[in-house]
């Protein structure tokens, strides 16, 4: 059965007393394509992200009964282009709905929003940037603990950790690693917890994620890594998931996939005209694979709204990922003077962790730091 349009879903949810004063998030790990959410009737909001999570704070729930109802459009919705993989029928389909994790989470009314790693291999250390959620309406004072650990080299490294005073809602520090550091590269894809413990004034919350100590580079005509050239030997990935109709979201299936590129001596993939989820990330981490990440387009002209918008949702989603190693727009842009004055300085201000280039098979612009 073919299907476009808004298609609904609805149940009902029990809040629980404890969460009285809570931030409540509902999070939709990928929707297909604009969600629209409503409690007990009352519209909260939507979003149309194609390649991160739909996230809706449902803070002003009282604990009780409440019906939840989501409204899915799978209609072409922005000019990103309809042989895009991102939403094309000739791959990944077009399909209508929520794939991956739905769930509900409620935290402390102050609590770790978003938590990114900025790793320097030479200086040895890593910059991290916490960002810091308030409904509470007053000014927060307490501290962040910062503690690392390499959790899948054959050396168990763990940094000293690190304890900050916060009186603002975004705060940086530095971990300092040291010399047993543990680089990330494809044949050694050493990977590092970060954890990061909010507390003061009755307030608690915990948030991980992992990184890698990885430099990527262009230095002449090479890309290196962690100062070394590499080689990009690499394969193409448009969405093809024809037992289902769309991607897989779950680790063991895409560590199948990478382990069957590492076999035939590939260390790289192109997701072309699409971004993968997270598991995608997470697997390519653990494998040694470089993955080039693209925005959802494949198109001419009069996709930019779509792509400022959606190029720092990916970037903060994903950036952690060492295997996030090289950016396009998507591919074969028509909009070269835009992407080269506009879309390549902006991707390159919002992170230095990747590579990045106009865009894929075409245009080569000058501030671009590679071609595809």
């Amino acid at each position: 059965k073919y299907y476009l349009g808004t298609a609904w879903y609805r149940r009902d949810i029990a809040i629980p007393k404890s969460w009285q004063g809570k931030y409540i998030e509902l999070t939709l790990e990928r929707c297909h394509w604009k969600s629209t959410v409503y409690v007990d009737g009352n519209p909260v909001g939507s979003q149309d992200s194609l390649g991160t999570p739909h996230r809706y704070d449902l803070s002003t729930l009282a604990p009780g009964q409440h019906t939840l109802t989501i409204g899915v459009d799978n209609r072409y919705l922005a000019p990103v282009g309809r042989d895009a993989s991102s939403i094309t029928d000739h791959t990944q389909t077009n399909w209508n709905g929520i794939v991956g994790d739905i769930s509900l989470k409620a935290t402390d009314p102050v609590w770790i929003a978003d938590l990114q790693a900025y790793p320097d291999i030479h200086a040895k250390r890593v910059r991290v940037v916490a960002k810091l959620g308030n409904s509470t309406e007053k000014p927060f004072r307490g501290t962040l603990k910062l503690t690392a650990e390499s959790f899948n080299a054959d050396i168990v490294h763990r940094p000293p950790s690190v304890e900050i005073s916060i009186d603002a809602n975004v705060v940086e520090a530095v971990l300092p690693v040291g010399d047993e550091m543990q680089l990330w590269d494809e044949f050694r894809p050493a990977l590092y917890r970060l954890q990061a413990v909010l507390s003061g004034d009755g307030i608690g919350d915990l948030r991980t994620t992992t990184f890698g100590m990885r430099e990527i580079k262009a230095v002449d005509r090479t890309i290196q890594v962690n100062d070394v050239p590499r080689f990009m030997r690499g394969t193409l990935d448009c969405a093809s998931f024809p037992k289902t109709g769309y991607p897989a979201m779950d680790l063991a299936e895409w560590r199948r996939i990478f382990k069957n590129c590492k076999a035939y001596g590939l260390n790289h993939m192109r997701f072309h005209s699409w971004c993968p989820p997270e598991a995608a990330f997470a697997a390519a981490d653990l494998e040694g694979v470089y993955l080039q990440v693209e925005c959802g387009v494949w198109s001419g002209t009069g996709d930019e709204p779509f792509l400022l918008a959606e190029t720092p949702r990916i970037v903060g989603e994903y950036g952690n990922h060492p295997s996030f190693a090289l950016l396009s727009h998507g591919n074969e842009p028509g909009n070269h003077a835009w992407l080269r004055d506009t879309w390549v300085p902006f991707a390159k201000k919002l992170d230095s962790r990747h590579l990045v280039t106009a865009g894929s098979h075409h245009p080569l612009t000058a501030n671009s730091d590679y071609l595809v």
